[in-house]
C-alpha cells in the first residue's frame, strides 16, 4: 500500500510540474486541464487549486476562476493570497466594490508586506479619480451649453468661442471655423 501511494505522489508532482511548466510557456489551457488531473488524484488540494484559477483567470475563464478560489477559501479562509486573488479577479470582471472588499479581507488576514494594500489604494484612487471626472465631464457639457447659448454665433463661430477667444481669433486670421475653410 505505502509503495502505490509513493508512485502516486510521484505521479501527481509530475503533474504539477508539467502544468507549471506549461503555465510558464503560455499555455494556459493545457496547464488547467493538468491542474484538474492533479486535483483528480488529490482531492481539493488548496495550492493545486489556486494554480487552477490562477491560469483559468488568467485564460479569461473568470466564472470558472471565481468557483476555484472560492472552493480553495473554503478549504484554508485563513489564506491572505486568495483573498488577493479573488480581488484581482473581481476587478478584471468590473466589480471594484467587490475587489476592494477581497483585498480589505486580505489585508486583515496579512499587514505586512501584502501586495493587496498597494492594489487597495489604487483601486480606491481609480474609483474617486472615475467619478471625479464624471463630475467634472457633467459641470463642462453644461458649461460649454451656457456659452453656446450666450455667444448667439453662428455655429461656427460658437464652436471657436468654446475653444476661447484667442482660439477664435486665430481661427478668424486664418479664416477657418470648425476645420472649413471659407
Amino acid at each position: 500500500m505505502l509503495f502505490i501511494k509513493k508512485r502516486r505522489n510521484k505521479y501527481v508532482r509530475k503533474l504539477i510540474s508539467s502544468a507549471d511548466k506549461e503555465r510558464d510557456c503560455g499555455n494556459l489551457p493545457a496547464a488547467a486541464t493538468i491542474y484538474r488531473a492533479a486535483l483528480e488524484c488529490l482531492g481539493e488540494d488548496h495550492g493545486i487549486l489556486i494554480q487552477l484559477a490562477n491560469s483559468l483567470k488568467d485564460n479569461g475563464n473568470f466564472s470558472e476562476a471565481k468557483t476555484a478560489y472560492e472552493t480553495a477559501v473554503k478549504i484554508n479562509p485563513q489564506d491572505p493570497d486568495c483573498y488577493l486573488q479573488l480581488g484581482h479577479l473581481h476587478k478584471l470582471m468590473g466589480n471594484k466594490d467587490d475587489a476592494l472588499d477581497y483585498y480589505q479581507k486580505s489585508i486583515d488576514l496579512k499587514a505586512e508586506n501584502n501586495p493587496a494594500i498597494g492594489e487597495y489604494e489604487w483601486l480606491h484612487n481609480d474609483i474617486q479619480r472615475h467619478q471625479s471626472e464624471s463630475r467634472h465631464l457633467k459641470l463642462r457639457n453644461k458649461s460649454a451649453g451656457e456659452k453656446i447659448n450666450i455667444f448667439f454665433g453662428t455655429p461656427r463661430e460658437s464652436h471657436a468661442w468654446n475653444l476661447g477667444l484667442s482660439s477664435l481669433r486665430f481661427y478668424k486670421k486664418l479664416n477657418v471655423y470648425n476645420g472649413w475653410r471659407r
